[in-house]
């Protein structure tokens, strides 16, 4: 049984030390970097815009800050989450941290609720707004 072990240990090696050699990710440094791909003639063709200048305007920068603050609160929601997870896997049968980790799992969906909620009319009336003045 021991040697049987062995063999099978000195297999698996063997097969790990075959793969690691064999699938090495190799760089390929024959590319020129002066061929470009194209897009900004084809972009051009169409039609679009693609001179590469960026002007921060005040809907761009609102934009901006509102991103942030909307993922500062989700990670909070996910820090809530794991916290309310971990105090009602650890609750050891006491129902009372059962019933707090709950409370804090249900208020923290009720507050990413409540904030998408209020991002998503945000956005609506801006985009109207905005269909308004052009």
């Amino acid at each position: 049984m021991f040697v049987l072990n062995k063999i099978k240990f000195v297999i698996f090696s063997f097969l790990i030390i075959i793969y690691l050699f064999c699938f090495n990710i190799v760089n390929i440094n024959a590319v020129d970097s002066s061929i470009g791909t194209g897009l900004d003639k084809t972009g051009n063709s169409a039609g679009f815009n693609t001179n590469q200048e960026t002007v921060l305007t005040l809907p761009k920068a609102t934009g901006r800050v509102i991103g942030l603050f909307l993922s500062f609160l989700g990670i909070i929601f996910f820090v809530l989450m794991i916290y309310g997870g971990f105090m009602w896997m650890t609750a050891g049968g006491n129902n009372d941290k059962v019933e707090t980790a709950k409370k804090i799992i249900a208020n923290a969906t009720l507050g990413l609720i409540i904030v998408l909620s209020a991002y998503v009319i945000t956005h609506l009336i801006t985009t109207e707004f905005n269909k308004a003045i052009d």
